[in-house]
């Protein structure tokens, strides 16, 4: 069992398990320890596990989905949002039912398989491979046995027989701890991904953004690109050379306060996990928003309010399927463009875009 809160943006998320069947300390790993929040307090939003169920919910109304793989529907007191298994067709492996107003609901995790569904899992797997997949997967196969092989040679010693597969060991029981642990971690992946966009937006907490966050001389910058732009180099490139902080590199919410566009974090980070702090920053009133593009020169440019909302608005997690709030994440961008300087910025993937800026900005 377990039962534990974290923080982001100023709400307070609460998940609880009352099961044996996994356990979870939130202090322990990397998931969610930094946004661990005081449990006395009340929470905005109650999620209770339901571990090895799953319901079936009738009379649900898809609004959206993404690739045949997650999908958000209505029904008549709230919203149902499913994860499929990828490799058993017809399973829902995670499902979350909450009211309309996001302050409970319960995720049922169906994660138990049963001998039968795991080989029809293993047979789907194989069907959907291409030649080439296969091919790959058999020339692995032979470069390991020829690696192994290669040891024994290597020492002198007669290189024994493969273990039959017939014999092999029956695959050790995880323990409630281990199961929790992998449970926390698909959660934050990918469901808790998906629900923070409506819930961002629905309760007017601002916008999710593709963003990296540096702070240096008590300024804060963040940086907007789609994938590839390099939000984490430039953040990278800040950390390395000069020293500043790196809040994030992935993604975060921004929203506007008392005229003021300011920055909260959220748990995931992209490739700088050993750089980026995730549990500092949040609160904190941005100076300067840039948007990036790969250029043949560092070249910054300060950029329309119309034409910076529409950028800004591009690097956001809109909810398409709901017109108020996909208004309201408008409405953020264009507030954005009007509290802070925003900036095209071209550079060339070497740090001397950190002295360009600070000779541009005056730092």
């Amino acid at each position: 069992m377990f039962d534990f809160s974290i923080a982001i943006a100023g709400k307070k998320i609460r998940f609880k398990y009352d099961g044996n069947k996994v356990d979870y300390d939130p202090l322990s790993s990397d998931e969610f320890k930094l946004f661990v929040c005081n449990e006395t307090e009340k929470e905005d939003l109650l999620f209770n596990i339901e571990y090895g169920n799953m319901p079936d919910i009738q009379n649900k109304r898809k609004v959206f989905g993404v690739d045949d793989s997650w999908a958000l529907s209505v029904i008549d007191d709230g919203m149902v949002l499913e994860y499929k298994d990828r490799n058993l067709e017809g399973r829902i492996e995670r499902m979350a039912v909450f009211d309309k107003e996001m302050t409970k609901g319960t995720i049922y995790i169906n994660k138990e398989k049963t001998p039968e569904e795991e080989e029809l899992s293993r047979s789907q797997r194989e069907f959907k491979m291409s030649d080439e997949d296969i091919l790959k997967r058999e020339q692995r196969k032979i470069e390991s046995e020829q690696r192994r092989m290669q040891r024994y040679l290597d020492k002198g010693e007669t290189v024994p027989p493969k273990p039959d597969p017939s014999q092999k060991k029956a695959k050790k029981e995880k323990t409630p701890a281990e199961k929790g642990k992998t449970l926390i971690s698909e959660l934050k992946a990918n469901f808790f991904q998906a629900f923070l966009v409506e819930y961002v937006a629905k309760k007017h907490m601002g916008i999710i953004a593709h963003c990296s966050t540096v702070n240096y001389k008590g300024k804060t910058y963040i940086f907007m690109g789609t994938s590839g732009t390099g939000k984490s180099t430039i953040a990278e490139f800040w950390h390395d050379k000069v020293g500043a902080t790196v809040f994030n590199d992935d993604r975060a919410v921004i929203r506007v306060e008392n005229g003021k566009t300011v920055f909260y974090n959220a748990p995931w980070v992209g490739t700088l996990y050993k750089k980026a702090q995730l549990d500092k920053g949040s609160g904190t009133a941005i100076d300067g928003v840039f948007l990036l593009y790969q250029h043949t020169e560092n070249l910054l440019e300060k950029t329309s309010k119309a034409i910076a909302a529409t950028k800004i608005f591009k690097n956001t997690f809109p909810v398409f399927w709901n017109r108020n709030d996909l208004q309201y994440i408008l409405g953020v961008c264009a507030d954005i463009t009007k509290t802070v300087p925003c900036y095209d910025l071209g550079f060339i993937n070497d740090d001397s875009v950190v002295d360009y800026l600070m000779k541009e900005l005056g730092i």
